[in-house]
Order: C-alpha cells, then sequence, then structure tokens
C-alpha cells in the first residue's frame, strides 16, 4: 500500500508540473542517440521527482565510436563536483576514463550539449583574436 501512496505522490508532482521531461536513451541501445541526435525518434519522459535534471554524458571517442547517454539523473546520486547547469570534464577511475557530463533543469534540455560560459568566452575571444589578427594583415 505504501508503494501506491509514493507512485501517486510523484504522479501529482509531475501533473502539477513540478517533473521536468528528459529524452532517455544511449547510442549502444540505438545509433539514433548519438551525436546526430534524432529526438523524433524518442519521446521526452517525465522524470520520477523534482529532485531530478536532465544529463546528457559524452564520453571519450573509442576508435569510431563515441558513447552518448540521455537520461534523468537524482541530484546527489551522481559523483559530480557540483550539480549546477552546465557542462564539465569527469574522471572515472574505474575506467581510467573522462567524460564530458552536461546537467540542465529545463524540458527537453538534454538534445544537445549546452556551451559553458567558459567555453563560449574561449571561443568568443578565440574569434576576436582571429579577427584582429586579420584586421592587422590587411594594413
Amino acid at each position: 500500500m505504501k508503494e501506491w501512496i509514493f507512485v501517486i505522490m510523484i504522479m501529482a508532482n509531475c501533473w502539477k508540473g513540478e517533473c521536468i521531461k528528459c529524452f532517455q536513451c544511449d547510442n549502444v541501445g540505438n545509433p539514433a542517440c548519438g551525436e546526430s541526435f534524432k529526438a523524433y525518434q524518442f519521446p521526452a519522459e517525465n522524470c520520477p521527482g523534482s529532485r531530478y535534471k536532465c544529463g546528457l554524458q559524452r564520453q571519450k571517442k573509442k576508435g569510431e565510436f563515441v558513447g552518448i547517454i540521455r537520461a534523468c539523473y537524482l541530484l546527489g546520486s551522481l559523483n559530480l563536483p557540483n550539480e549546477t547547469d552546465g557542462c564539465q570534464e569527469i574522471l572515472f577511475h574505474e575506467h581510467n576514463d573522462t567524460s564530458s557530463f552536461c546537467l540542465c533543469s529545463k524540458d527537453y534540455c538534454n538534445r544537445t550539449f549546452m556551451l559553458t560560459a567558459s567555453f563560449a568566452l574561449s571561443i568568443i575571444s578565440a574569434s576576436i583574436s582571429a579577427f584582429v589578427v586579420m584586421c592587422s594583415l590587411r594594413l
């Protein structure tokens, strides 16, 4: 009986709009979940509660394969330095491997990788530097 009460409470929270919708797939099970994501093949699902965020994990390239996982993640359940929205590089000691891990808290937000502020700033800086160099070469 207690299990049903728990399920009803979660469903009530989701109906009130407190749960986010995330894509949940991996490209091992379906290549359409990979880097060329085909969202129309994957209906987004409600996360099971309000303490969840959407996540997108991109594992380092091994040969021609890049592992991609899209899922709901319970806050506090991951071994991440922080759980704010944005991307970070994570080292998995048991596999001696790194992955890009992005968290977000809006419906459907794990469709693509999000730019972190520092990454976006570095792209802008590089673009400005290239522009200045091009302009100085014309003089």
